[in-house]
C-alpha cells in the first residue's frame, strides 16, 4: 500500500523545526520532490550566510 501524497509531504515537515517547517509551508509545494529541493536550497543558503557572518570582522561600536 503507497501513502498518500499529502501524508508524505507532512511527516517530511515533521522534520524541520518549526519555523522551517511553516517557511515550506507557507510556499505551497505540490509534490515531495519540489519540498526537498526548496529545503535543500534554504539549508543552504543558510550555510552560506552562517559562513558569512563568521568571517565578518565585528564593528566597534561608538560610544559618544
Amino acid at each position: 500500500m503507497k501513502p498518500q501524497p499529502d501524508l508524505a509531504l507532512q511527516h517530511y515537515l515533521n522534520a524541520f523545526d518549526p519555523k522551517m517547517a511553516y517557511k515550506l509551508r507557507e510556499r505551497d509545494l505540490v509534490t515531495l520532490e519540489e519540498m526537498k529541493n526548496r529545503a535543500v536550497s534554504v539549508e543552504a543558503n543558510l550555510m552560506i550566510k552562517k559562513s558569512q557572518l563568521k568571517h565578518e570582522k565585528p564593528e566597534k561600536k561608538v560610544t559618544i
